[in-house]
């Protein structure tokens, strides 16, 4: 069975949904999106539940509020050779949390944002996208925002 994980494309990055396309397609391919016109907040409390302890938790209610996602949900592909693994390649791509950290070339070093400034504007960081980091996260990521996903 095809391995699967979550992909989202933060309100900041629906403008660069093109170029972050063009770099996750090559990877994987989508076999199920949704766009949300204004995110619902509640799946976002399910989906940041882990942070629900952190100073920062709030501040993700006030970024997505009456904001725009799109969400994925991504296959590994037959033709691509996954050196490290469906998982590492795709946060390979994407690139450290911090944007200011993250390796030329990936999505999140499209942003200008950093870790630093979000802290000290106590915002949420806006580096683009959000992804699944392993097999079990993935799974309940997808059933958050897709009510028919079938386990992996």
């Amino acid at each position: 069975m095809k391995q699967k994980t979550f992909f989202m494309i933060k309100p900041e990055g629906i403008k660069k949904r093109r170029k972050i396309l063009e770099k996750i397609l090559p990877l994987a391919k989508i076999i199920t999106s949704k766009k949300y016109p204004k995110v619902p907040l509640e799946k976002i409390a399910k989906l940041y539940e882990e942070h629900k302890d952190e100073v920062f938790y709030p501040w993700f209610f006030d970024y997505y509020q009456n904001k725009s996602i799109e969400v994925m949900t991504l296959e590994e592909k037959d033709d691509f050779q996954y050196k490290e693994g469906f998982f590492a390649e795709i946060s390979k791509i994407v690139g450290d949390t911090d944007p200011q950290k993250a390796e030329k070339g990936t999505i999140r070093s499209m942003s200008k944002d950093s870790m630093e400034n979000s802290l000290s504007e106590r915002r949420i960081l806006k580096n683009l996208v959000h992804r699944s980091k392993n097999k079990e996260d993935a799974q309940k990521e997808i059933k958050i925002f897709f009510d028919n996903f079938e386990e992996m």
